[in-house]
């Protein structure tokens, strides 16, 4: 049954934690729907986490290998201002999980080394 995120957002801010996941190919859109979702919805208080610039940021990127799922969760946590968000929106995570087949990461680390290379 499909939902308007909207709908699923308002629905879920109740709960302590939820996950929804948007997954696609690369290049298709994801981003920029969030980011046009998040300015056409300035009445829902969305936090958006951009993980590739975060982990550019850090001055010690060491600890990019030692994130595990909880340790991902505990530092998400951390990002996300004190004060309520109905939603958080965390992009571009991708790098730090072993998801795609060879092609995929092959394809990944020629378009990071454009965008990224402070991490490679």
């Amino acid at each position: 049954m499909p939902y308007a995120l909207t709908d699923l957002i308002k629905e879920f801010t109740h709960e302590r934690y939820i996950g929804i996941v948007i997954f696609g190919d690369a290049d298709a859109g994801k981003t920029s729907y969030m980011q046009k979702f998040i300015k056409l919805h300035p009445q829902l208080n969305i936090y958006y986490i951009d993980i590739q610039e975060r982990a550019v940021a850090q001055p010690d990127k060491s600890f990019i290998f030692e994130l595990n799922p909880r340790k991902f969760v505990d530092w998400i946590l951390q990002l996300i201002p004190s004060r309520k968000v109905d939603a958080c929106i965390v992009d571009h995570f991708d790098f730090l999980f072993n998801l795609w087949d060879a092609v995929k990461k092959e394809e990944f680390i020629k378009r990071f080394a454009v965008t990224a290379p402070a991490l490679l």
